[in-house]
């Protein structure tokens, strides 16, 4: 099957990603184990404004080092041809969660952050500013309750917007001349061995000493 777009939900565990990608995609939600894997994900799609965007729940995991199965996964999924990234937060809990988006924010991936059980938010009282929070990760946040499909519509027209429109944060000046000048490096390196991962990410991730 052909799709115009892939996506991949992204996250800590118990943010409620599973009910995200049912709710985005109903019946056409399958579990496997990824190809060459034995860690199980859940795939499917859906269909919007005449476009089939596929979805991959990646495995919850709270950081992109590669240190866990599960994480060596998620970073291989984001790696390898995802054209947005919809990371999925517990919005009563945004400090524990927003350094693992600022990570993803890292890999210059167009992305959507999904602020989960707003039900909650407003049930204990916390208060966020959603539009400087958007304005300062560079990102649309969407506040959705996906055990009851709240959100799943604005949702979808972020990912369609993030997905043909939208561009990636930037660094700083300084950092972005470092990120390129490495990139160009690895850019050679890669030409050579025809590897799709994109120089940019790897780049970022060999900045973060994360490559062995």
């Amino acid at each position: 099957m052909k799709y115009d777009k892939t996506v991949a939900l992204v996250g800590q565990p118990n943010v409620g990603k599973s009910c995200i990608i049912n709710q985005l995609t109903g019946a056409h939600a399958i579990v496997s184990n990824y190809p060459g894997t034995t860690v199980e994900v859940t795939r499917g799609f859906f269909d919007y404004k005449n476009k089939k965007i596929k979805v991959i729940d990646t495995p919850g995991t709270y950081t992109l080092h590669s240190d866990t199965k599960e994480q060596i996964l998620t970073q291989k999924i984001l790696l390898e041809g995802v054209d947005v990234i919809i990371n999925v937060v517990d919005s009563t809990n945004l400090a524990r969660n927003l350094y693992f988006t600022l990570q993803l924010i890292d890999l210059e991936i167009p992305m959507v952050l999904v602020l989960n059980f707003w039900d909650e938010v407003k049930k204990q009282g916390i208060r966020i500013d959603i539009k400087k929070l958007s304005e300062n990760l560079g990102i649309p946040a969407i506040p959705t309750i996906a055990s009851q499909g709240q959100g799943m519509e604005r949702l979808k027209e972020a990912i369609l917007f993030q997905a043909f429109l939208g561009e990636p944060m930037r660094f700083t000046k300084r950092l972005e001349k470092i990120i390129t000048s490495l990139s160009s490096e690895i850019r050679k390196i890669i030409e050579k061995s025809q590897t799709k991962h994109p120089e940019r990410a790897l780049a970022i991730h060999l900045l973060e000493h994360d490559i062995g």
